[in-house]
């Protein structure tokens, strides 16, 4: 049986903030943070980096995200933000199957497979090399709650588009024009600040291709 992986933080807000306004917050922070997944009902948002399948190695780095937010509203509002990492336990196995075969592939091709297990036995060589992986994966697991810890308090300090923490200039010449309109005219629930950088670029691309012509 495996044992639930998941880190939770919370924060009372402001009873003037609406659910709409905190929930679309955090979907376009999280978005900037490569989840694709959302599925929002009332006053509940989940979502994932939907890793494609079991094979998927885009990027290693990040693993498989899932992220439930609640809005309580008792006597005073507190948002719930969880994150299950338990997708390490998949990456193990994927790592166990794919890193393991091949180290060993690795020190038989250079010779040095025989002194090896003469010196440390297959079992403990395999169990030496499984360990390794944990550890990388215990690491990782870490650096996954230090990512979401700062979503959350930068979400919930800044809301949408926090320009403290992201290169906005980067950011938005991935936009297209049809993006950067809606951004510029209000409906991409960015703030003020942010509409600035698309204004910038919107700007800065319609001059260039006048320049061009």
């Amino acid at each position: 049986m495996k044992i639930p992986l998941k880190k939770t933080f919370t924060k009372e807000i402001d009873n003037k903030i609406s659910d709409e306004e905190i929930l679309n917050s955090f979907i376009i922070n999280l978005k900037i943070k490569s989840l694709n997944t959302f599925n929002k009902i009332d006053n509940k948002l989940t979502a994932s980096n939907n890793m494609k399948s079991f094979w998927d190695f885009n990027k290693p780095w990040e693993g498989e995200e899932n992220v439930t937010i609640k809005i309580i509203k008792n006597e005073i509002k507190k948002v719930i933000y969880v994150i299950d990492f338990s997708g390490i336990y998949k990456e193990f196995t994927k790592y166990g199957i794919v890193v393991l075969p091949f180290i060993l592939l690795v020190f038989y091709l250079t010779g040095k497979f025989d002194s090896l297990i003469e010196n440390f036995g297959l079992f403990f060589t395999i169990l030496y090399i499984l360990f390794s992986i944990i550890v990388i994966l215990v690491i990782k697991a870490f650096l996954l709650i230090l990512r979401h810890r700062n979503i959350f308090r930068n979400t919930m300090r800044y809301g949408a588009g926090n320009i403290k923490y992201y290169n906005w200039d980067k950011i938005m010449k991935t936009k297209t024009d049809k993006e950067l309109k809606e951004i510029i005219n209000g409906k991409s629930n960015y703030s003020d600040r942010v509409i600035i950088f698309a204004k910038k670029e919107f700007k800065k691309r319609h001059s260039e291709n006048k320049n061009i012509n």
